[in-house]
């Protein structure tokens, strides 16, 4: 069972401590029980502030939490009793001389509506550290952008060897969107290139939500290929029923016929093809290849099969419904 544990910090006055410095330590504090065995995900949340309250008061307070989850009590009282915490904790203070105070927090935190983004990385074995220096740089970089509402690492879990996946959180589209265009992020890319090629981002939010094959049940599958598989799958649905079935339904009323139409294309779309067509192009959809090569070649093979396929149907529908009437 996961257990977590959630720590706060309070600013007392975020006019007098720089949030560039304090975004590094907290970042370092989050990410300092990644090479724990039995990590499972780390958590930032930031204060919600409304730009306005902050124009007003330039004095006022701000709590940020971080929940560390591991997969067992024992786990997380290591992480809890380990020297690595004790000296970060320490370094707080020095550092920010009381300004910061750690407070007690429930790891029950609620979360606002925010635009998300899911991000999973493999990460050769051996390679670790580096990627963790790499992350830190990321996050005390995204967590001084305007929106940013959190972040979440995940660990790789079974069936998923070396993938780390985590979650960024923006107030709004725009925000997120400046994010992932501004010159900051790009150098950090540019600076290591070997994660971010093989690196996946998926905004959350999917235009054909339960069809795709996910990742720690967020879709990760481009739009446009399932809509090419749904044209596959529906285009010799609509040629049948146009050819066979609407003329039984020509003495009904236009609605009532296209209602039975409709149940029938979707109803068939929905509990058949599209479950068969997802399968059999899994390795399409979500190629498990981490060179960008390899990806690219699996990318063009499935897209020349699809299209394949869909001029075969095209084909051999348009000869049938030639010969038979």
């Amino acid at each position: 069972m996961i257990k977590s544990t959630a720590t706060s910090f309070e600013i007392a006055s975020t006019d007098k401590v720089q949030t560039s410095d304090f975004s590094r330590w907290l970042t370092d504090f989050a990410y300092g029980a990644l090479a724990l065995k039995g990590f499972f995900s780390a958590e930032i949340i930031p204060p919600v502030i409304a730009p306005s309250e902050i124009e007003e008061d330039e004095k006022l307070s701000a709590i940020w939490s971080v929940i560390h989850r591991f997969d067992s009590e024992e786990t997380r009282s290591v992480w809890l009793n380990s020297p690595e915490r004790k000296s970060q904790l320490d370094s707080l203070a020095a550092e920010f001389k009381g300004q910061v105070k750690e407070l007690v927090a429930s790891a029950a935190l609620s979360e606002h509506g925010s635009s998300v983004v899911a991000i999973e990385t493999y990460v050769a074995p051996g390679k670790e550290d580096s990627y963790f220096q790499w992350k830190r740089k990321l996050e005390a970089t995204q967590s001084s952008f305007p929106g940013y509402r959190g972040s979440y690492l995940q660990a790789p879990v079974p069936g998923r060897a070396n993938y780390w996946s985590s979650i960024l959180r923006f107030g709004g589209t725009e925000d997120l969107e400046f994010w992932l265009h501004s010159k900051q992020r790009l150098a950090l890319v540019e600076e290591n290139k070997e994660f971010e090629a093989s690196t996946r981002i998926q905004v959350i939010g999917s235009t054909f939500p339960g069809w795709e094959p996910t990742i720690s049940g967020k879709p990760v599958t481009p739009a446009w290929k399932t809509a090419c598989l749904v044209v596959l799958g529906l285009y010799p649905i609509l040629v049948i029923q146009r050819h066979y079935l609407v003329p039984l339904l020509n003495g009904l009323n236009m609605a009532l016929a296209i209602a039975i139409t409709s149940l029938c294309s979707v109803g068939l779309v929905s509990l058949i093809c599209m479950p068969l067509l997802v399968k059999k192009f899994t390795w399409w959809l979500l190629p498990a290849a981490t060179e960008t090569a390899q990806t690219a070649k699996l990318e063009r093979n499935g897209t020349t099969i699809v299209l394949a396929i869909f001029l075969i149907e095209v084909s051999v529908l348009s000869y049938l419904t030639a010969i038979i009437k």
